[in-house]
């Protein structure tokens, strides 16, 4: 008899075995929302089976990076796009106003 724990490991496996091998026929990783709508279509493996196997969409794409097809699998991630450096534009310098003095009343007078 094997333990839970090793049939829980095998069939994670063999997830994420058949999950890279559909994301390279697909030339891409897909986004969680796109994963979803495609997998209601084409079953690779539903979104809801997917988070119960694997905890989480993120979780999973960390397992196939160190899975059996680690490295083509790895070659498919986006390369992040640098974020542009955003310049702050600078206030018009204010006019240097000179307020004239208060002079105090006497009550004398």
């Amino acid at each position: 008899m094997t333990s839970l724990g090793k049939k829980i490991r095998i069939n994670k496996n063999r997830n994420i075995e058949k999950l890279s091998r559909y994301f390279i026929e697909q030339g891409k990783i897909l986004e969680e929302k796109e994963y979803g709508d495609v997998s209601k279509r084409e079953k690779p493996l539903g979104l809801s089976n997917l988070v119960s196997v694997f905890g989480s969409y993120e979780a999973m794409l960390k397992e196939l990076e160190l899975g059996p097809l680690a490295k083509e699998v790895i070659a498919l991630k986006p390369k992040p796009k640098p974020k542009p450096a955003v310049k702050k534009p600078k206030a018009p310098a204010k006019p240097l106003v000179v307020k004239p003095a208060k002079v105090k009343e006497s009550k004398d007078e």
